[in-house]
């Protein structure tokens, strides 16, 4: 936790809150992120349904990728 709050503080995060919702199985269904940043606010919302359903998955091409360190060090005010 220490080490995400020096990559926020870093990227000019000044708050962040998340959600977080869970099955009485501890699955979590959905999850809400709302951050303030020197770039404005960013929300994200994810949800997550069929586990244990197989999937097929591939890693995405270094063009359709960013690292956010570098993506947060682009920010101005």
């Amino acid at each position: 936790m220490d080490e995400l709050r020096k990559t926020f503080v870093a990227a000019g995060i000044s708050a962040e809150h998340i959600e977080v919702w869970v099955t009485a199985d501890n699955l979590m269904v959905k999850k809400v992120e709302q951050i303030q940043s020197k770039a404005g606010e960013i929300r994200t919302t994810a949800v997550y349904s069929d586990y244990g359903t197989p999937v097929t998955t591939a890693a995405p091409g270094e063009g359709d990728t960013v690292d956010f360190t570098e993506l947060a060090a682009g920010t101005t005010g």
